[in-house]
């Protein structure tokens, strides 16, 4: 039948939608007839369905009725369901009194409402699910896109389905100061989401990091922006040892193969010369204890994608499928400047390309509900300075990125700079510091952290 369709020249959509969509009329009885019986159950089940997830347009009027009774404190039963549709002027349109006073007949008891609703929503999503498979097969024939973009508005599409992710316009402020007040007492019990950094000095500047938010640690090079990443990257998923609490993340490595970031990453863990390891000169001991750490690391939930001029689009697309497996809750990026503008970017200046993916990464942050740091280069004016300090001027190639990030950190170390005739340079070793310049929601400042190159860690200076 599909493949006549297209021989024929009609669309594909066109012969889907011929069919019935999925539905369950019996459930959305079922819901109205507990609301009836129960109103105290509308509190549960507004978290499951909206109007729109009612097959039957009538069965939709009836719950957004009721629903407007409840937010005006009202009584939902038969009595004021008909004298609201009455003053409406569509209690006829609905089938009138006789047909709303059965429904309290339908179910027995209000027990199984938010069951009910679930029935209503999945077939719901169904729906929605083959609108969008047929709005992008009338798309791929009619559309005059590039195929890159074409297909990640589809991809976009679908996984807002998956993901349940139903967005209205705008929320009361009720609501949302109920969500605040229970994430404030969260945070005071130490239970919110936020993940650490797992440096406590950087935790408790910042808080940790929280849900779309967008970091950037920036640095001139060599001074070790790509092993702090790693670090952070430990910190986040494999935690302290013994530790239950672990959070999925991807390292997107445009610069570093994957085995070397693997081998920075046990050498941080088990305190190993790295340039030893690549020189194979370990000792058995050495070795037991990569072997040791190595089995923790395998249960860990890490992903390492080395794929080199990655585009936002191809990562996103990653990024995606992961997080809608339920394997990620933090995504790792080195380096932002590495990565590629999408189609139609090459025709661009390189700031602006820039700004889209610093812009893009943000959208990526906010739309997924998980952080996202990303590393950066500074530019040379940092050298010229008497003392090597950055700011986040030096961001390198566009400025938007300081505008797009929650958090601006810059990575120095005085000890880079240093000559061994310096008194001062004996002070400054195996130390490192992060210059916290932008912080959205909390203060700004310094933290210095202990940073042994040779073992590729960074860790809490000790004094």
């Amino acid at each position: 039948m599909i493949f006549r369709s297209l021989k024929q020249g009609r669309p594909v959509a066109d012969e889907l939608l011929k069919n019935v969509p999925p539905h369950n009329l019996e459930a959305e009885r079922a819901v109205l007839g507990a609301l009836l019986l129960d109103e105290k159950a509308i509190d549960f089940v507004v978290q499951e369905i909206k109007p729109d997830d009612f097959y039957r347009p009538v069965h939709a009027t009836l719950y957004e009725t009721m629903v407007e009774l409840n937010k005006r404190g009202e009584p939902i039963d038969a009595v004021a369901i008909v004298s609201e549709l009455r003053q409406k002027g569509t209690l006829e349109s609905v089938g009138g009194p006789t047909e709303i006073a059965a429904l309290s007949s339908v179910v027995p008891t209000s027990a199984n409402a938010v069951y009910y609703a679930k029935l209503v929503k999945d077939k719901a999503l169904l729906r929605r699910a083959l609108t969008t498979l047929a709005g992008a097969q009338r798309d791929i024939f009619e559309s005059r896109e590039k195929t890159d973009e074409l297909l990640d508005r589809i991809e976009k599409q679908l996984f807002e389905v998956t993901q349940k992710r139903v967005k209205s316009e705008a929320t009361d402020i009720a609501s949302v100061l109920k969500q605040t007040f229970q994430l404030l007492q969260a945070r005071k019990a130490g239970t919110d989401d936020a993940i650490k950094y797992g440096y406590p000095s950087l935790d408790d500047m910042t808080h940790g990091l929280h849900k779309g938010d967008l970091v950037i640690i920036a640095a001139r090079p060599s001074m070790g922006k790509t092993t702090f990443a790693i670090n952070i990257l430990r910190n986040v998923a494999v935690g302290k040892p013994g530790a239950s609490a672990s959070h999925g993340a991807v390292f997107f490595s445009l610069e570093m193969p994957r085995v070397q970031i693997v081998s920075n990453l046990l050498c941080s863990m088990a305190k190993v010369d790295s340039h030893r390891l690549r020189g194979g000169f370990l000792s058995r001991e050495e070795e037991q204890n990569l072997l040791d750490w190595g089995e923790l690391l395998e249960k860990q939930p890490i992903y390492i994608d080395d794929t080199p001029g990655l585009t936002v689009m191809e990562l996103r697309g990653k990024a995606r499928r992961l997080k809608a497996e339920g394997k990620i809750e933090c995504i790792l990026i080195d380096y932002l400047q590495l990565m590629r503008g999408d189609l139609g970017s090459s025709d661009k200046a390189r700031h602006e390309v820039v700004a889209e993916i610093s812009r893009s990464l943000k959208a990526l942050a906010r739309e997924l509900e998980i952080p996202v740091i990303a590393l950066a280069q500074l530019n040379r004016n940092v050298e010229d300075r008497p003392d090597h300090r950055p700011r986040m001027a030096d961001l390198r190639e566009s400025g938007s990125i300081e505008q797009d990030a929650d958090v601006v950190m810059l990575l120095h170390r005085d000890e880079y700079y240093m000559t061994k005739d310096k008194a001062e340079a004996e002070q400054k070793v195996n130390k490192a510091q992060v210059l916290v310049q932008k912080n959205r929601n909390g203060p700004i400042g310094d933290v210095e952290l202990y940073y042994a190159k040779e073992y590729s860690y960074f860790g809490e200076l000790t004094r």
